[in-house]
């Protein structure tokens, strides 16, 4: 039988200034892989996450 990969620990809750640079990042229209740039301590996929939380959607001009 194969065994699982252990399981990832719970993100750390989001502060208010991780989500200001989430809103800025997002703005400017950077792309994904510079947001990693901005905020090094966070997962992609934690990210999309909470820009979808946020309510965030892409610069319309892109």
């Amino acid at each position: 039988m194969r065994r699982r990969r252990p399981a990832r620990p719970p993100a750390r809750p989001w502060t208010p200034e991780e989500d200001e640079k989430l809103r800025e990042v997002n703005d400017i229209g950077l792309r994904v892989e510079y947001w990693q740039l901005a905020l090094p301590e966070r997962l992609e996929s934690e990210m999309l996450n909470r820009r979808y939380e946020l309510g965030l959607k892409p610069p319309r001009f892109l």
